[in-house]
């Protein structure tokens, strides 16, 4: 989420979708998961501050940043 926060904040589109398809889970540099690993338990939406609905936009930054540049 968060390199799709910066991507629709500040436009940083290349930096975020190269950044995203580098991610590897045991990475010590770019360290994460890809947001197609989302099971859409729901557990995430009750601890959401912004009550956004995650899983949808999950989805959406997953959509968006694995596209190869």
């Amino acid at each position: 989420m968060r390199l799709y926060n910066l991507q629709e904040a500040y436009d940083m589109t290349e930096y975020g979708q190269k950044r995203y398809n580098d991610m590897k889970p045991d990475d010590h540099w770019i360290q994460g998961e890809d947001a197609d690993r989302c099971t859409l338990c729901g557990e995430c939406l009750d601890k959401c501050p912004q009550k956004s609905d995650i899983s949808f936009l999950l989805k959406k930054a997953h959509n968006f940043l694995s596209k190869k540049i």
